[in-house]
């Protein structure tokens, strides 16, 4: 895994890249590693809805808590998709993009997980964008995971087509493919069907085995 995936301190961290290569576990890894590390961090994880959440990032989360065996130094509350750490009193809290009120209603986010971020809007984005304020122990941070499905969506448009500069001094774009993943490489049938791809569908085969931008 890339090293510049934990080394992100920039407001906007955009991971992009095919299917398998480790984008969604890279964040869960830093997540933990903060949350061990740094006093008072408040992490929330977003999807479009809450339901999605819970079988992604919180369930990916708690299992690479126990995979590194690291369960005595948190508590959950598995219903609520909460994760807090009592040595340093930082948190995981989720919320769905289908209630937008209770995001609104955010107290003093430090960092926000938007995974499928391709699935959001713009206007969810710049909602999320605006509860990063105040005083912060370590960094804000808005990361965006997700496959580079389409030119046509906003994230395209907005970090790639014509950013600012201003945006791109505060932006880290943070590409990976299936053979960043060394746990991917080794599961040789889903190799083999990635790049199968090439024989079936090229537009497919360029977003989930390359990890480019598709085209429509």
């Amino acid at each position: 895994v890339s090293q510049s995936r934990y080394d992100s301190r920039k407001r906007y961290a955009v991971m992009y890249g095919s299917a398998g290569s480790g984008k969604s576990w890279a964040v869960a890894q830093k997540h933990i590693i903060r949350m061990l590390s740094t006093p008072g961090e408040r992490f929330i994880f977003v999807r479009n809805t809450g339901k999605s959440i819970r079988d992604s990032q919180f369930k990916l989360t708690l299992d690479t808590i126990n995979d590194c065996g690291l369960s005595k130094y948190f508590q959950y509350k598995v219903n609520e998709m909460e994760i807090y750490c009592p040595h340093t009193g930082s948190q995981i809290l989720s919320k769905g993009l289908d209630d937008v009120e209770k995001l609104k209603s955010l107290a003093s986010p430090t960092t926000i997980w938007i995974e499928e971020a391709s699935e959001t809007s713009y206007e969810d984005f710049d909602q999320l964008d605006l509860r990063l304020r105040g005083g912060c122990p370590n960094y804000f941070q808005i990361t965006l995971s997700l496959n580079p499905v389409s030119k046509m969506n906003w994230i395209y448009k907005h970090f790639f087509l014509k950013p600012t500069p201003e945006l791109l001094a505060e932006t880290d774009i943070i590409h990976s493919t299936y053979k960043d993943n060394p746990f991917m490489m080794q599961d040789h049938d889903y190799v083999r069907t990635l790049e199968n791809l090439q024989n079936q569908d090229i537009s497919y085969y360029n977003v989930y085995a390359l990890g480019n931008w598709g085209l429509s």
